[in-house]
């Protein structure tokens, strides 16, 4: 059976000579004495279907009453009234041409009571010269809000006993009822019931029509009732055409003809005996005893309500009614027993409930005086006081303890103005109730009237209606006359103030404020009102005077925490923080939920400026945990994140600001938060850290307030890293002094003496007193003769040695033996070593074959031996080694950096016939020289020559060199090789490497191991992220992937990475079916890069999710973009899904096109589907021989597929 419904909408042909035979489907079953209660069967409602074309709107009636009498014959069923279903789904206003949504559903159900609503919608469809009928349902469940959409099926009009049993065994199967084989009544004929369901189409235009004026003399009335008397006339067992005419009689007040047709009803019930359930039976005594009721007939009403009830005990609604008819009869106990019971037998009945309450009211104030209060209370309502009063005194007569009473009358006087009754009533509420507080707020405004007078009073009530519209000059003069009247009547004061403020004249209007708060008695009334008049004075600038005033406000109460919070503001504006701060801490004092945070914040910033970090800290702390929405938020967040790293705790200062990223990643505060969370790695002297963020900062920024102290930062940083280079970059960029001297510093530090000689002597030159002068001057000498020119370096410290020696105690004695021994002054440099060694208990190698050298050269070669000896040195060796030498040469040039100087030195080595050094080594040494050269692929064969041999000398450094020149000729699997050899892998840049090259080479299980132990490298953590999650993603480790990939997305926002990361964890989190995350990674790759290089791949992807959401619309937004892709591939996908889509939206127009387009192009694995959904459009648009051209054309392309099977399916039904 088909699965959709058309959108075209078709003609219905005449079935005046169409004789259709409608079977009452009924089951047998055991009948009790009584009848099966509500509380033991399932209540299910069914309303009329909605027709798609409207002009044939009465068949839905029709339809639902066949479906409904399916129902009734299952035991375990009872139907709802259908019609109170219906006119609650009127009084609800909801089209009859809607079908329910589960929201609506769930309140008609419960408004009707039942467990279960069943409706649905048909449509008329001339299909192959066949007239049919197609029938959608949908069967809610009331409580849980579950409902079935049950299967849209055709049915020729013939076979409408089959829809009847398709719809009730769905409808049972979702309720969990067993359905049983049916057994066929006798007939009746569909011609003579049309006429019935004509009549209440017509009953449903009259009731839209006629408003109030519903009379049965109206035409649509009239047609009504024809209609319906000539079915009853045809088919007089047709029970349902009663229940119709007499809703119809009851609607226009027809009430005796309504009696009368129950009567009639009654009648065929009773002729039915057993076959009939005794509910409706007693369901339409009810029926007539309400219509008695609406007669005042209430003994009719009475015989026709004990009729029901003794057929159907446990029925509440009968005792419902019969409660409202002893009520209005006096009997209240009697009423309130019927009430209670009704409750009793059916809890969902609430207004059983109340009404029962009403009935017990009447009981304990008396009914005469309860329903002259309730005509008073709803007389003063109307505003009718004249009657309001007349009613409530006759209910205090009635009852004198009646405070309800008293206390409308009291509103009644005052309104009337009869203010000392009013007062005197009160007084009485309060008598019985002294604790009825609006009985005591009216008590206390009433002596006010009083005490201020009548005359004054009524000029300001004249002058209040004159503010209310707006005529303020006008008002002003009735406020001066009660002023005039009563010159201390203080609300007069105060309207006469605010016509001032509105008539823009804020000197009169602040005076007039200040003369009313001075009339105040109250000290918390009168800081109040210089409260507002302080507010007021700021909020138009007035500043001082505001704050004047305010301080008049804390003066008349010192805890008004308003008042100090404003105060705060104002001394925080003047710069005096420490006044702004006291008065920030006393409003914490009065303040709740938002106010309290703007004080907390106040305070927070008024220490924050008076550096004192910790007090501003907690404030801080309390803000963000009990304030996490504060406008204030993202500031206080920042300002908390510098306290954080001015109190040395840094740590936690780094774990705020990943909160502030993902919470605020758009701040306008973001760059200051960056530049203190860099600041935290600086301080904590985590030079790693410091150095990336630093330079991320610096990136983002480059033109922030920060940028100086960031300079400055990183070249220390770099300084500590021991890249003096780089230290000096930033230097450089440093002005004044400081910036000349750290500049020159850094070339002394990284050796660059010509460069560092050329700066120290700017920098003298510029500051020859300079706070830095001592230290340029010994530096600049120390570099000198580190440059060979002693006699320089000499020239720079004479006359200073003195200041040097003190203030670089450590240094200057080495310099002073370095200086004597390259002008080869021996002697003064044997007494200066001999000197250090007293001094410092011990000497360094060098020192001491420095000092041998001092002795050779003196002339006393045994002190040099014994010199050479203590060193632990071979005297022999030592002074005699021509070989050791020229070793030492070659690599002090390459220590130099002469590496071509070096690479010459060797190959004459090479070509010696018996060279000092090794072969081995000279190609160890060669290699090592090329490598540094950038000759990668000499230094890669030289090393691993050297390396062949056994020598252990230099292995190590060999395989570090071979390794590396590896990497930069891309040999993987040489890089590989050598890093497996090597056994010093410390290094994270070897390790790294070693990991790339494991990924290059497709051995993922061997880099992901190296990358995990990486992660937490400052320098190499995002690329080792990175790459660990593209190396997860193609294992589809996809759950890991997507957590590596949101660390990455969190950590590294500004990553170049970022987009092949957010394009992986897209489909890492769709491929492990976390829809939600990956919706979200492709909206923010669709942001941060709409024009990536994936952007229409993660397109696609997030169309497949919507479709798999059944997010129809958002999915064909995104693929009408798609639809014309430059891939073929993807073109064809895109077209097959928007054709699917329309499918789903049941627009098959627009679907087909698609459809057709896929199948014309040829061989793909979606042909054939497409061309069976093109038939299956092309059918429901009723173009039936179309469609059997495209399922024989899907049957002729020879595949075997579902595809191929369904449309032959479809070709035979439809060549029947």
């Amino acid at each position: 059976m088909f699965r959709f419904r058309s959108q075209k909408k078709k003609a219905i042909p005449s079935i005046d000579r169409i004789k259709i035979f409608l079977l009452f489907l009924l089951l047998f079953v055991s009948f009790f004495s009584g009848i099966v209660e509500a509380q033991e069967r399932v209540k299910v409602a069914v309303l009329p279907l909605v027709g798609k074309d409207r002009e044939d709107a009465y068949w839905g009636y029709f339809l639902r009453d066949i479906i409904k009498m399916g129902l009734e014959g299952e035991g375990g069923v009872e139907i709802c009234d259908s019609l109170l279903a219906d006119e609650i789904v009127r009084e609800a206003r909801i089209s009859w041409s809607d079908v329910l949504m589960p929201s609506t559903a769930k309140i008609i159900g419960e408004r009707i009571g039942c467990s279960y609503l069943l409706t649905g919608s048909f449509r008329y469809r001339l299909m192959a010269g066949r007239e049919r009928i197609l029938v959608s349902a949908r069967i809610f469940e009331i409580e849980s809000g579950d409902y079935l959409d049950i299967p849209s099926e055709i049915f020729d009009i013939d076979r409408l006993p089959d829809l009847v049993e398709y719809i009730v065994g769905e409808s049972l199967y979702f309720m969990g009822l067993d359905y049983r084989a049916p057994i066929y009544l006798p007939p009746f004929a569909i011609d003579n019931l049309l006429p019935l369901y004509r009549g209440v189409q017509k009953m449903d235009e009259a009731l839209a029509t006629y408003g109030e004026a519903q009379y049965p003399d109206k035409p649509l009335w009239k047609e009504a009732f024809s209609l319906a008397e000539e079915t009853i006339e045809k088919e007089p067992e047709y029970l349902d055409a009663y229940s119709y005419l007499a809703y119809m009689y009851r609607k226009t007040s027809w009430w005796a003809k309504e009696v009368e047709t129950w009567d009639l009803y009654l009648q065929k019930l009773e002729e039915r005996g057993e076959e009939v359930d005794n509910r409706q039976i007693s369901q339409t005594y009810l029926r007539l005893a309400y219509s008695y009721f609406y007669q005042k007939n209430l003994n009719l009403a009475r015989e026709s309500l004990q009729k029901a009830v003794a057929i159907s005990p446990q029925w509440a609604e009968p005792y419902l009614l019969w409660a409202r008819i002893e009520y209005e009869d006096g009997n209240i106990e009697e009423a309130e027993r019927l009430y209670s019971q009704a409750f009793e037998l059916d809890p969902s009945l609430k207004e059983a409930e109340y009404f029962a309450q009403l009935a017990g009211k009447a009981k304990v104030y008396g009914k005469s005086a309860y329903e002259a209060y309730v005509a008073g209370y709803q007389s003063f309502a109307a505003g009718n006081l004249e009657k309001a009063e007349q009613y409530l005194r006759e209910a205090i007569h009635l009852n004198p303890e009646m405070k309800e009473a008293y206390y409308w009358l009291g509103r009644t006087l005052y309104d009337a103005g009869k203010s000392k009754e009013a007062e005197k009533a009160w007084e009485k509420v309060l008598e019985i109730d002294p604790f009825h507080s609006q009985a005591r707020r009216f008590l206390d405004k009433t002596q006010q009237e009083v005490k201020y007078g009548r005359e004054a009073l009524n000029y300001f009530r004249q002058g209040y209606e004159l503010y209310e519209k707006g005529l303020y000059e006008e008002a002003a003069g009735l406020f001066r006359q009660a002023l005039k009247v009563n010159p201390v009547f203080p609300d007069a004061h105060d309207y006469l103030a605010r016509c001032y403020y509105r008539l823009g004249k804020t000197e009169e209007y602040v005076r007039e404020r200040e003369e009313s708060a001075k009339l105040l008695e109250d000290a918390e009334e009168k800081a109040w009102q210089y409260y507002q008049v302080g507010y007021e004075l700021f909020s138009w600038g007035e500043k001082e005077k505001a704050l004047q005033t305010l301080e008049k406000a804390i003066k008349e109460d010192p805890f008004l925490a308003d008042a100090h919070l404003l105060l705060g503001e104002l001394y925080g504006e003047k710069g005096n923080w420490a006044k702004s701060g006291e008065h920030y801490v006393q409003a914490l004092e009065g303040l709740e939920g938002e106010t309290r945070g703007l004080a907390l914040w106040g305070a927070a910033v008024a220490s924050f400026h008076l550096e004192n970090w910790e007090e501003s800290l907690s404030l801080l702390n309390e803000l963000v945990v009990n304030y996490p929405y504060g406008e204030f938020i993202e500031e206080a967040e920042v300002m908390r994140m510098e306290a954080l790293v001015r109190e040395g705790k840094y740590e936690e200062a780094q774990r705020s600001f990943q909160q502030f990223l993902v919470r605020f990643p758009q701040s306008p505060f973001l760059e200051r938060a960056q530049f203190w969370y860099a600041s935290s790695f600086y301080q904590a002297k985590d030079w790693g850290n410091a150095q990336k963020f630093l330079e991320e900062f610096l990136r983002l920024y480059p033109q922030s307030s920060f940028r100086s102290s960031t300079i400055e930062m990183l070249g220390y940083t770099y300084r500590n890293l021991g890249k003096e280079g780089e230290a000096q970059k930033y230097f450089s960029q440093l002005e004044g002094e400081e910036g000349d001297f750290l500049t020159a510093d850094a070339y002394y530090r990284e050796k660059d003496w010509k460069k560092a000689i050329s700066s120290f002597e700017d920098y003298l030159s510029r500051y020859p007193q300079g706070k830095f002068s001592l230290e340029a001057r010994f530096k600049l000498a120390s570099s000198y003769l580190e440059t060979g020119n002693p006699d320089k370096a000499q020239e720079l410290i004479r006359g200073w040695e003195g200041e040097l020696q003190n203030k670089f105690k450590k240094d200057f004695l080495p310099f002073s033996i370095k200086l004597h021994a390259q002008k080869e002054e021996w002697r003064e440099v044997k007494e200066e070593i001999l000197r250090l060694e007293k001094e410092s208990g011990k000497l360094e190698e060098e020192y001491y074959l420095l000092l041998a050298l001092a002795y050779t050269n003196l002339g006393e070669e045994e002190e040099a031996k014994n010199v050479l000896a203590r060193a632990g040195k071979d005297p022999e060796e030592i002074l005699a080694s021509p070989e050791k030498e020229e070793a030492q040469e070659i690599l002090d040039l390459m220590e130099r950096g002469d590496y071509h100087s070096a690479l010459s030195r060797l190959k004459v080595l090479r070509e010696e016939e018996s060279p000092l050094i090794s072969k081995s080594m000279i190609d160890f040494l060669e290699g090592k020289c090329c490598y540094q050269l950038g000759d990668f692929s000499q230094a890669f064969n030289l090393l691993s020559r050297a390396l062949a041999s056994p020598e252990e000398s230099f292995k190590e450094e060999a395989l570090f060199y071979l390794f590396n020149s590896a990497y930069k000729l891309e040999r993987w699997d040489k890089v590989v090789e050598a890093y497996s050899q090597m056994k010093n892998k410390d290094d994270s840049s070897v390790r790294f490497r070693a990991a790339l090259a494991y990924y290059y080479s497709g051995n993922y299980e061997e880099s992901i191991p190296i990358l995990r132990s990486l992660q937490d490298d400052p320098d190499l953590s995002s690329s080792v992220i990175s790459l660990l999650v593209e190396e997860l993603f193609l294992l589809k480790d996809y759950n890991e992937c997507g957590k590596e990939a949101e660390k990455f997305l969190i950590t590294f926002p500004q990553d170049p990475q970022r987009e092949r990361v957010l394009y992986l964890a897209s489909w890492a989190f769709y491929y492990s079916d976390d829809l939600e995350k990956a919706e979200e990674s492709i909206k923010s790759y669709q942001t941060e890069f709409p024009g990536g290089k994936y952007r229409e791949e993660l397109s696609s992807l997030l169309a497949d999710l919507y479709l798999f959401q059944g997010e129809l619309d958002e999915a064909i937004t995104i693929l009408k973009e798609m639809e014309w892709s430059s891939d073929p591939q993807r073109k064809l996908y895109t077209w097959y899904r928007l054709g699917n889509a329309y499918l789903g939206k049941e627009d098959f127009a627009r679907a087909f096109p698609y459809f057709e387009r896929l199948f014309q192009a040829g061989q793909s694995e979606y042909q054939t589907a497409a061309g069976y959904w093109w038939g299956v459009c092309l059918e429901y648009l009723d173009r039936l021989e179309e469609a059997k051209e495209v399922y024989r054309a899907v049957i002729e392309t020879g595949q075997e597929d579902q595809w191929v099977s369904r449309a032959q399916e479809r070709w035979d039904v439809l060549t029947r």
